[in-house]
């Protein structure tokens, strides 16, 4: 996925951006599983997820997805969604990577709040590049999304950035705008702290949004496995 050695893979972010434009090296898993407390609109609940990455060859990539959502205080705001793709790599060097993705999904989850519940499918481009800047190790990447469900559209710009900040903690934000019909508006930005081992990460962030159409925060633990 970020080079053709382990030592490559002790220098360069893998475990950060999850469903990044990346692909997986051949014949590797990388898994990640999270759960979140969350507030949506002053209402508290849960949210878990866990996501998969399988380097099928050089070149392709196949993901899955589980995520459920639970408001116990408002049960209507409950979902589940399921996503899966494949992952084309249309150019790889040392330091950039650019991918094409598609796929199908269906469930409210996925989606997030507002979410299209009806079966839909999934397409992305992307790019990434891994550099150093100042001495540390340092990654960015961007990606469009467009969500074509029976009933709504969703069209998705993706960006992500993150530093080494010490031998094993890693520093990462992320942004999700999201538009398009017929109640879309979504502004997300997300900050993360990492704890690397050599194939085990842990991780505790922070995630809230930003339209002012909708109030929601919440705050998260993950652990990712490269195997």
């Amino acid at each position: 996925m970020w080079g053709r050695t382990l030592a490559c893979l002790s220098v360069l972010p893998w475990p950060l951006a999850s469903a990044a434009p990346w692909v997986e090296q051949e014949g590797w898993i990388y898994s990640r599983s999270s759960l979140s407390y969350e507030q949506l609109n002053q209402v508290a609940g849960w949210r878990g997820d866990i996501y998969f990455e399988y380097g099928m060859s050089e070149d392709w990539t196949v993901t899955g997805k589980l995520e459920t959502v639970a408001y116990p205080q408002n049960p209507i705001e409950d979902g589940d969604g399921v996503r899966v793709t494949v992952r084309r790599a249309l150019f790889r060097s040392d330091q950039l990577s650019v991918t094409a993705e598609f796929g199908a999904l269906q469930g409210s989850a996925i989606g997030g709040f507002n979410g299209c519940d009806a079966p839909g499918l999934e397409l992305r481009g992307g790019a990434a590049r891994t550099q150093k800047v100042f001495g540390r190790d340092t990654y960015m990447f961007g990606e469009l999304v467009r969500r074509e469900h029976e009933a709504c559209r969703r069209d998705r710009l993706e960006l992500g950035a993150g530093a080494r900040l010490t031998h094993r903690i890693w520093a990462s934000s992320q942004i999700w705008l999201e538009r398009r019909n017929p109640v879309a508006a979504s502004d997300k930005v997300q900050f993360e702290l990492l704890w690397r081992q050599q194939r085990v990460d842990y991780a505790l962030g922070y995630r809230r949004e930003l339209s002012g159409d909708f109030s929601e925060q919440g705050v998260f633990v993950a652990i990712a496995r490269r195997f």
